[in-house]
């Protein structure tokens, strides 16, 4: 009789690893459980995301969103049966998916329309059913529009609990404009169906680019962290993240406590959606667990031998994610190319070899790996009869690539 795999994991399947670490700070109920790979129990769920990747990860208080490589996601959570938690994932019937943001009990999806607009789609945790456009109200024809406005990019979205801001510009000029919905506990259940208030921002704001919640005040910052509030001046150059009771500033220093006074760690480059993890700039991974205040979670030792031996030696060539439910944490870890390698790539790209040296750099090396060029490359112009190529940046996947 052959056996029948009920889980699947990454574990190290197309250079990914997806680990989960189940984190309660309830001390009544001894929860926490030692670092794993998530399990799908879906083998055809499990065989798409294989495939196609994983982009990120973004949670809910109870609920996540797997966000893949071609735009399109997948949605998980723990639904009761009896007296049992059954994990449940569904894909999201959306597509042109640019990103994604969570709130307690529902999910905002960014939908790429062109090359310039966007749509907000919002969702249920049931992810069945329940999508619908968000929309804000215009005064100026007095009726509901879809959001955001054709002439308006968006800057930055903050959810925290039950408040909801989005940050938006005009994309002729720095006209910022304000979005948000609020709503009080009886309502969380619809939210999703509420609207939208617009409010023009001043020219102070036209250098804002980041939102930041203290509480119940929104304050406005400009991307090298500088407060543009002149009405919460006291929070000169405040935090970047905020999430349960951590805040995490420009510098990378994160604090700790009710009041976000206590500094415990420096040089933190991510905390999680619902603050109980945090991610280093080094790409390692800490949890404030009720057990052990910020423990760190060694998922290094969890990885093949020839990837133990590649982090030890060069880390450059691993990407190293969180995201963070009320209880859950997610680390997604992914293996790429070596420093010498994404330098030697890059030195193709310039030389203005697309054809034959690519393919030889790819057959070279191994494939279903991600090269991320984070600069802009400039490419010089070999052909005076040909326009010049410009500059080249983002990421390049090689997976399954066959030689005409």
């Amino acid at each position: 009789m052959s056996f029948q795999r009920t889980s699947f994991s990454l574990d190290g399947v197309n250079s990914t690893y997806l680990f989960i670490k189940k984190v309660s700070k309830d001390r009544k109920r001894q929860t926490d459980s030692p670092l794993q790979f998530f399990k799908f129990k879906s083998e055809e769920t499990f065989t798409k995301i294989k495939q196609i990747g994983i982009k990120k990860i973004v949670c809910g208080a109870r609920h996540v969103i797997f966000l893949l490589n071609n735009a399109t996601a997948f949605g998980y959570r723990q639904e009761k049966e009896g007296h049992l938690l059954i994990p449940r994932m569904v894909e999201i019937p959306l597509s042109n998916i640019e990103d994604v943001y969570c709130g307690i009990d529902f999910t905002y999806f960014v939908i790429k329309k062109s090359k310039f607009e966007r749509r907000i789609v919002s969702s249920g945790v049931s992810f069945e059913g329940e999508y619908s456009d968000v929309k804000y109200w215009d005064y100026s024809c007095e009726q509901l529009m879809e959001f955001p406005p054709s002439n308006e990019i968006i800057l930055d979205v903050k959810i925290v609990d039950l408040q909801v801001a989005i940050l938006t510009k005009h994309f002729k000029n720095n006209q910022r404009f304000w979005y948000s919905i609020r709503v009080s506990n009886d309502e969380v259940e619809h939210i999703r169906d509420r609207y939208l208030i617009k409010r023009e921002l001043g020219d102070k704001y036209n250098r804002a680019d980041y939102l930041f919640f203290n509480g119940m005040y929104l304050i406005f910052h400009a991307i090298d962290g500088k407060n543009l509030d002149s009405n919460n001046s006291y929070l000169e150059s405040s935090f970047r993240q905020v999430s349960d009771m951590c805040a995490l500033d420009h510098e990378g220093d994160l604090y700790y406590g009710f009041n976000m006074y206590h500094k415990i760690y420096d040089s933190i480059e991510k905390i999680g959606d619902w603050g109980i993890a945090a991610l280093t700039k080094e790409g390692q991974v800490f949890t404030n667990s009720i057990r052990s205040t910020f423990e760190r979670l060694e998922f290094e030792k969890m990885l093949t031998v020839p990837d133990k031996k590649r982090y030890e030696t060069d880390r450059s060539c691993f990407s190293i994610d969180i995201s963070s439910s009320q209880e859950d944490i997610f680390i997604l870890v992914k293996r790429g190319l070596t420093s010498n390698q994404v330098h030697l790539f890059k030195e193709i790209i310039r030389n203005g070899s697309y054809h034959d040296v690519v393919f030889e750099f790819v057959e070279s090396f191994e494939l279903n790996q991600v090269v991320t060029i984070e600069e802009k490359i400039e490419i010089p112009n070999k052909n005076p009869q040909k326009p010049t190529m410009g500059s080249i940046g983002g990421f390049f996947l090689f997976n399954n690539i066959k030689k005409e």
